[in-house]
Parts: C-alpha cells; structure tokens; sequence
C-alpha cells in the first residue's frame, strides 16, 4: 500500500516540480551555475454565460444605476491564449557553504495579453462618470527578481518576489490543470481572464490593482513588492517564515506611488443619489478610485505601507498518510497623510439627526488598515488528496469615513478533491468568496458582492514536461444580492515545462 502511494502521489510532486529538478544548466566562466528553466502554456475555451447586467436599478445603489444604464454586456464565445514565462536563476557556493545567487522571472508572451475589461466609475464634478479599463498584467516584463542567501539557518530572500504567507501556502490541490502561471482551480484566474468582466469586483491581484480581488482564497499580501524575506530552514517538516515590505508601491526601481508617504488617491465630488434631492444635502467629496466607484472603494497597493507577511507550515506522514496545515497573516498600514494633492471642493453634510451642517475633512477619510489571515490543510492517500483553506480579511482596504457605513467583512472557503494514478491527474475545486458591497450612505444597500465557482479539470502526461489538460467552470456572480452573470467556461489546452 505504502509503494502505491509514494509512486501515485510522487507524480503529480515530481511534474510539479520538474522545473527544479530537470531544469536546463549552463555552466558559466564564474563561480554560478546558470539554471534556464520555464513554461508555456497553449488554452482554448469557451464560455457561455448570462450577463444579466440589465437589472432594475435601486434609487440608492448607484452601482446598479449604472449597470442598468450600461445594459446587455456580451461575454467572449470562444478564444486562444498563452501564458509564457522564462526563469533564469544563478548559483554560487562559497567555501563556507553558503550558497547564494540571483533569480529573475519574465513574463514571455509576444503581446499584450488583454484582461477581462472592468467598468470603472469615476467621480466628476457632475456626478459620476463610467469609464472603461483593461488590465496589463499578462505583457513583456520581469515579474519577479531577488537575491537569495542560503544556509543550514535557512534562506534569505531580497528583492521583487511573492511574501513568505503566499509561498508557505497550500489548500485545495489543483494539479489537474497546469497549476501555474494561469492556473486552475479556485486559485485560479480562469472567471476573469474568460468570463465577462461586469459584476466581478476588483478582478485582479496585480501589482496597480487593490490587494482585494473577487475570489482571494489565501491571506491578503503584498504581491511582488520589493521587500526582505527570511523563511526557516525544514525542521521535522515544520517551516515558518516573516517578510517586510516597506511600501507596497515599491517595486523594482519604480518610485512608490503618492508624494510624501500619502495615498496615491485624487478626489473627485461625487454626488450620488442617496445625497442629493430636495432638502437633502451634498456628500462629503470621496476618492474615485477603485472599481465600480465609490460604493466599493478599495485602497491599492501604493495606499499601503510597513508590510509584514508571516506564515507556518507542516507537512509529515501518518503511516500511509499524508498530512499538512499551514497559517499566514498580513498586517499593513494605511497612509495616514491627506488623500492626493487636490483640494476638494466643500461640500456640506448634515450629522445625525440634529441637522447641523459641517464640512468633513478630507484627512477624515481612509482605507482600512490591512488584517488577514488564512489556514489551510491537506490529507492524503492512495493518490487520493482532499484540501482546503479558509481565509478571512475583515474590512482590509475599505473606503471609511463620515458618510459612509460600515461595509461587510470579506472570507472566502475551498475545497478540493484529487486524484493521481499512473499519466492522470483528475480534480475538483469548490470555491465561495463574500466581499462587501456598497459602503455608501445609501439605506438598505450594504449587502454582499458574492462569487462562487464549480471547477472540474483533468491532466494527461504525455512525455516528461508535456502534458494535455481540460476544465470545466461553472460560476454564479451576485452583486449586492442580485445575480449578475452565470455561466460556464470550458478551457482545452496543452503545455510545456522544462
């Protein structure tokens, strides 16, 4: 039984990965062994959904006053994709033992590799505006880049790369797709890189995006700011690990976004509807970032600084039991200085119930300082592995101040199921993510954005390094309680690791 396990179970680690394991090696003039190793991926899919946008507008829900305007919003029918990436990593040994060296990731594709396109409400001086945007986070660039330290105290690693919680955590398996880059599974990307893009909030954890994306099963984290992290060497299976990001703005040589610290927000005079009308006075003027606009108003990454990831895990065996659980937290720190360098427009706003008019200060308004956490495990057996994790982010990068309520707390659950024998990889993935809905002062339009998705995939390893894969998506998308898209997406594709 035991052999059973090891041989089934081992496949789906050794394929994982054979990136470090069977990776190309050049031998240099220097002292570094040069490792050239990556992936691509070939994707077609198609997806049929609902995009039931055209919904009846509340007098108070500005988001749905726009997505009424807006009407039927057509998704993709079918499309091809790439996800390519190139690693290169350098390697030295001193005479003392320490290793050390460099790694740089590049994200290959010959063109920009458009994102779903996002509506962004954006406040005017005659109320608010809809405009259109599309992500940038699949072009020609260098995502990630670090120096690493090593030694039997552990790793050092500083530079652009992910933080210590994200590295030390696993939950529901997804090997069945090709489990990086885009990947599958409800860590995956397949609802906002296929699905149409009205109702899915904030769909993206790029780096000029909110830390806050729609279905953000892991802790909170500070994406690949430039940052120090230290991760413990293995210790009877258990390994812990810390990292600081000073500004999650900083990344590479790019200065950090907002002047003197602040928040790299301008302010705009939004007046929306639950303000205005007769004997009713004017909102304070709010941010106008963030998407849809004001009533989901979420810091981005530059709004934050001082951030400190830590994270555990423990993987070990149980007879022919395998057995993990991880833990991660994030805390992070809203600059506190004045919203952008614009002076807003006053603007009066009555207080409670005595009716008195004052003018709020603008320093009155900001993002929620970043708390998250989240807890993950796995079982395994017989090439059997069910997993899962559950995160909670509290009111992490919300919009608050006078005007505003209070917002729901965000928390997302998964589970997942997988299957290893012989070439196969077969899964499944349940995912249910609540972010809060509008924050305006609007009565009655607090209620939850929810996303929820059904992915069932299978992987077949045709030679070392190639492999078939197909996944099935099933997704439903409620904005503050209403549906707004449902549908399914199917993907069919191969790839290559070396």
């Amino acid at each position: 039984m035991r052999k059973f396990l090891l041989a089934s179970t081992a496949l789906v680690g050794a394929f994982t990965l054979v990136d470090r394991a069977d990776a190309q090696q050049l031998t240099t003039d220097s002292p570094f062994t040069v490792r050239i190793d990556g992936f691509l991926n070939f994707r077609g899919g198609i997806v049929s959904e609902s995009n039931n946008t055209s919904v009846s507008a509340s007098r108070n829900n500005d988001i749905r006053r726009i997505a009424a305007a807006q009407g039927q919003n057509a998704g993709r029918a079918d499309q091809f994709r790439t996800d390519t990436e190139i690693h290169i990593t350098a390697t030295g040994k001193a005479d003392n033992g320490l290793v050390y060296g460099m790694y740089v990731e590049i994200e290959a594709d010959p063109a920009l590799n458009q994102l779903t396109q996002q509506n962004v409400n954006t406040g005017t001086a005659a109320g608010i505006a809809t405009a259109a945007t599309t992500g940038t986070s699949g072009q020609n660039y260098i995502d990630e880049a670090n120096i690493f330290l090593q030694g039997s105290w552990g790793r050092l690693e500083l530079g652009d790369q992910d933080g210590a919680g994200d590295q030390l955590f696993f939950g529901a398996p997804y090997d069945y797709g090709p489990a990086y880059g885009q990947g599958s599974g409800a860590d995956g990307d397949a609802l906002f890189r296929w699905a149409n893009g009205t109702g899915i909030v904030n769909a993206s954890s790029n780096i000029t995006a909110t830390p806050m994306y729609s279905w953000n099963v892991k802790a909170l984290d500070s994406n690949d700011s430039t940052k120090i992290t230290y991760l413990s060497p293995v210790i009877s299976g258990f390994r812990a690990g810390i990292s600081f990001a000073p500004d999650g703005g900083q990344n590479g040589f790019l200065a950090a976004n907002g002047p003197n610290g602040r928040s790299n927000v301008t302010l705009s005079n939004v007046t929306p509807s639950a303000c205005t009308g007769a004997g009713a006075a004017t909102c304070p003027a709010l941010p106008a970032t963030g998407a849809p606009g004001f009533a989901n108003n979420q810091g981005t990454y530059g709004d934050f600084q001082h951030w400190i990831e830590v994270g555990a895990q423990w993987r070990g065996t149980v007879g022919d039991v395998g057995l993990g659980a991880n833990v991660s937290y994030t805390h992070a720190e809203h600059k506190k200085g004045i919203f952008g360098a614009a002076v807003a427009p006053a603007s009066n706003f009555i207080t409670g119930a005595s009716g008195t008019v004052a003018i709020p200060s603008v320093a009155s308004y900001n993002y929620v300082d970043i708390n998250s956490f989240a807890v993950g495990g796995q079982v395994s057996w017989m090439g059997l592995t069910f997993g899962g994790s559950y995160s909670n982010h509290g009111r992490s990068v919300l919009l608050q101040g006078p005007g505003l309520q209070r917002g729901q707390d965000a928390y997302a659950w998964v589970v997942g199921l997988q299957y290893a024998i012989g070439p196969w990889v077969v899964g499944y993935n349940y995912s249910y993510s609540l972010n809060a809905g509008s924050t305006s002062g609007s009565p009655g339009a607090n209620r939850a954005d929810i996303n929820e998705w059904h992915s069932f995939g299978a992987k077949y390893i045709l030679a070392p390094g190639l492999f078939l894969f197909a996944e099935y998506v099933h997704f439903n998308i409620y904005d503050e309680g209403t549906s707004v898209n449902n549908g399914d997406i199917g993907l069919l594709g191969t790839g290559i690791r070396f």
